[in-house]
Parts: C-alpha cells; sequence; structure tokens
C-alpha cells in the first residue's frame, strides 16, 4: 500500500496535479457560495415581496386614476353635447362602468400590503376614495335627472331651455366641485404611492449593492486562493488561442475549396468553359422575364473519332473547338460545353439579336469545317437549332430543354451525309 501511493504521487508531481489543493479550493469555494446564497436570500425575503407589492399598487392607483379621467371626460360629454339623448345614454352608461371598475380597482389596492413602503398610503387612499364616492353619488342623482326627460317631453322649446339649464347649473353647483376635490385627492395619492415607491425601490437598490460588494468581496478571497493555477491557466489560454488559429485557417482553406468546388462543378474540366449545370441555372433566371436566343450544335459523329484515333486525340479535337469558338465568338455568346460533342451559345444578355442571327451561320460553318488536331485535319458531321425563346412561352428549364432535345434530333434525322448546310440548319431552327 506504501508504495502504490509513493507511486501515485510521483505521477501527480510529474502531471502538476495535486488533487488534495483542488480538493481544498472546492470546498473553499462551497463554503463561500453558500454564504453569499444565504446573504441573496435573506435580502430577497426581505424586499422581493415589497418591491412586487410596490409594483402592483402602482398599476392599481394609476387604474383608478385614468378612470376617474374618463368618468370626468364622460360627464363633460354630457354638459357638452346635453341635447344629444342618445350620446347622454351612451356616456351614462360609461359613467357606470367606470365607477364599477374603478371600485375593483379599489379593492385590489386595499388588499395590498403597503406597510413595508409607507404606512399612510392607505389612509390617504381612504380619504380619497370618500370623495370619489360622494362624486358618484352626485352623477348618480344627475344621471337620474335625465331619466325624467325625454325627447318627445321636451319637443317644446320652453321646456328644453329650462332643461338644458338646469343642466349647466346641476354641473356648475355640485358636479364640478365634486368631480374636482375628487380628483385633485386621488392625483395627491398618484403622487405620493409613486414617490414613496421610488423611496422604495432606492431603498431597495442600496441593499442589493451591499450584497454584490459583499460578494465581490468574497469572491477576490476565492481569486486570491487560486492564484497559483495562473501559469496553468495561461498556458491553456495560448493552446486555445493556437487551436483557434489553427481553425481560422482550416475554415478560410475550407471555403476556398468550396468556392473552388462550386467552379468545378459548373465548369467542364477538358475544354474551361462553362457546363450543362452552369446553363441550367443561367436559363433558371432568365426564362422567366428575358428572351433568349440560343442555339446547340452537337458533333453527330464524334464517337467515331474516338473510336478511330483514341479518347486522346478525342479530348485535344474538343480542346480546339472550344478555344476556338471561345476566341471568335465570345464577345456575342456565353458558350457552353453541355455535353462531349455538344456545345451550346447563349445571345449574351444585351446583345444585338442582327448579330447573333449573323453570326449562328458562321458557328455552323466553323464547326463543320476542317480542324486540324495534332498535324491532322479532321472534319465532322455536325447538326444543329437554334431556338429564339419569348419570355411569354413562360417555359421552366425542363420544358425549355425538351423542346431543344426533340430539335437537335429532328436535325440529325433529317441531315444528309456530309456537312449540313447552314441554310437548311437555319430553316430547321425556324421551325422550332
Amino acid at each position: 500500500m506504501k508504495t502504490f501511493r509513493s507511486h501515485e504521487k510521483e505521477n501527480t508531481e510529474l502531471e502538476g496535479f495535486n488533487p488534495r489543493v483542488y480538493r481544498t479550493i472546492g470546498s473553499v469555494f462551497a463554503v463561500l457560495s453558500l454564504l453569499n446564497l444565504a446573504v441573496v436570500i435573506f435580502a430577497f425575503n426581505r424586499s422581493g415581496y415589497g418591491l412586487y407589492h410596490a409594483e402592483d399598487a402602482v398599476t392599481h392607483i394609476a387604474q383608478i386614476e385614468q378612470y376617474l379621467q374618463n368618468t370626468n371626460e364622460s360627464v363633460l360629454n354630457i354638459v357638452v353635447h346635453k341635447n344629444n339623448f342618445k350620446m347622454i345614454e351612451e356616456e351614462v352608461q360609461n359613467i357606470h362602468e367606470d365607477f364599477t371598475t374603478l371600485n375593483e380597482e379599489a379593492e385590489l389596492f386595499r388588499a395590498i400590503d403597503l406597510s413595508s413602503i409607507d404606512g399612510t398610503i392607505i389612509n390617504d387612499f381612504e380619504s380619497a376614495m370618500m370623495k370619489v364616492e360622494a362624486y358618484h353619488q352626485a352623477l348618480l342623482n344627475y344621471s337620474n335627472m335625465f331619466n325624467e326627460y325625454d325627447e318627445n317631453s321636451l319637443s317644446d322649446k320652453e321646456k328644453l331651455n329650462y332643461f338644458m339649464n338646469m343642466i349647466e347649473s346641476k354641473y356648475g353647483s355640485e358636479i364640478e366641485p365634486l368631480k374636482n376635490e375628487a380628483t385633485s385627492a386621488m392625483s395627491a395619492v398618484v403622487k405620493h404611492q409613486n414617490e414613496a415607491a421610488y423611496t422604495f425601490y432606492v431603498k431597495i437598490a442600496q441593499e442589493f449593492l451591499f450584497v454584490i460588494v459583499f460578494m465581490l468581496f468574497t469572491m477576490s478571497v476565492g481569486l486570491n486562493s487560486i492564484h497559483f493555477m495562473k501559469n496553468n491557466a495561461r498556458k491553456a489560454a495560448l493552446e486555445i488561442q493556437q487551436k483557434k488559429k489553427d481553425a481560422l485557417e482550416n475554415a478560410q482553406e475550407a471555403s476556398h475549396l468550396r468556392r473552388k468546388a462550386t467552379a468545378i462543378a459548373y465548369t467542364n474540366i477538358l475544354t474551361g468553359l462553362k457546363n450543362r449545370y452552369a446553363l441550367e441555372e443561367e436559363l433558371q433566371k432568365r426564362l422567366k422575364s428575358d428572351d433568349v436566343t440560343v442555339a446547340f450544335f452537337n458533333f453527330d459523329t464524334f464517337h467515331e473519332l474516338n473510336e478511330n484515333y483514341g479518347r486522346n486525340f478525342g479530348d485535344n479535337f474538343l480542346i480546339t473547338v472550344a478555344d476556338t469558338v471561345k476566341e471568335k465568338y465570345s464577345d456575342t455568346f456565353d458558350i457552353y460545353h453541355t455535353d462531349a460533342d455538344e456545345f451550346c451559345f447563349v445571345l449574351k444578355k444585351f446583345g444585338e439579336q442582327s448579330e447573333a442571327d449573323s453570326k449562328i451561320p458562321q458557328i455552323m460553318k466553323t464547326l463543320s469545317s476542317p480542324i486540324e488536331v495534332t498535324k491532322l485535319k479532321v472534319q465532322l458531321h455536325v447538326s444543329g437549332c437554334v431556338y429564339h425563346y419569348k419570355a411569354t412561352e413562360r417555359l421552366d428549364v425542363n420544358g425549355f430543354f425538351v423542346k431543344i432535345d426533340r430539335a437537335l434530333k429532328d436535325a440529325k434525322k433529317s441531315a444528309s451525309s456530309g456537312i449540313l448546310e447552314v441554310g437548311s440548319l437555319y430553316s430547321r431552327s425556324q421551325s422550332l
């Protein structure tokens, strides 16, 4: 047993790690954490509910003041529109509803324990509610007065004038003074409540500031207890930094590889021209809104060239063809190598249609002319078609290629032996 412990100690020293030290540090931090937790719980129990009650009280008292203001507006509308019985009925109903809701909010306010905030608020509130209730009773009497009259009973002008004067007199002598008293008293309660809540918030903030300072103090003790781990932490940080640097370089390399892979995916590796995938993507963008002129040309006997001279010779033939058409026609057309024996020419988006019409026969002539490859001239039979697509046709890419493939098959079937004449090619393309 002694030998085993000696061996364990040797390994831990070699690795720079002593479990006993870490257990001690863990115990210290556990005690400090429990102490901090006890302080926070004590502070919260003392002030957390008070904060909740303060906020709740502010909300309810503000609602009460708002309903009182709504009532004042309804009363004013009655006075201003005293000859509009329909509006008077609506405003009387609004007053009844506002006071019902106001009393509900008052009961909720009374249920809040404000002793820890300001014990005098509830007394001021009850005093204000007495004035509000007096105001309410006066309004009930005021509204009952309207029940004794209707539009028919006031058809007489003299009675109507008497009714109007009575409304204004009642409002000026009884309603308005009570309204002002109730409004002022409730506004004072709102102000008192807001000031008390603010004072309470400040007090709580000071208590929590003390808690934070205390926690900072205990944390500083903990940090000092693990100060000896600084060197190892620095070493670990440097290793992480190096790993991040390596990861960033790897990410940049991966991004470059993705861009390179995308370029490869849209490029014919042999000729360097864009391939069928690139053509499909371009047509996908243009078919919906643009008129597009597209010409396809196919070397009908290219497979025989591969069989007779070998695939390397066939590859060199395609490279020569690609270089030739790029040099002659890339200013007017976007050129695609869409299949082993097929090339496509798309009029550039802002190209001239007349120029395209004149050059398409030239392309046919170029492709069907003898082409020199490694000092050997080769002349293959070429079929082709041209499609003057209109955006109004509203084809998708698949429908577009269906028409192209059918046209190329028709061109091959109708071609006689030897090189297809440009004129007959053009007339067939017109039939598309």
